[in-house]
């Protein structure tokens, strides 16, 4: 919607406040249950997710070296 790079503009600037001013204890406690969220939410990937991503950076670089010497 119209709305969605509003959001994405805003949740940035707040990850960027957060990340400079990450030993404020008022900015802590505000990111607190964001990142608590987060550490339920992901997780290490598995090898077999690290092969495909591997699998898949090797062809792009492959592709930009191909398309710097052209």
């Amino acid at each position: 919607s119209g709305r969605d790079p509003l959001i994405a503009a805003i949740g940035y600037e707040v990850i960027r406040f957060g990340g400079a001013h990450a030993t404020n204890n008022m900015v802590r406690a505000i990111l607190a249950p964001g990142l608590w969220l987060q550490s339920l939410t992901t997780r290490e990937p598995d090898d077999t997710q690290l092969e495909v991503a591997l699998s898949a950076l090797r062809k792009v670089v492959e592709v930009d070296q191909l398309e710097e010497a052209a």
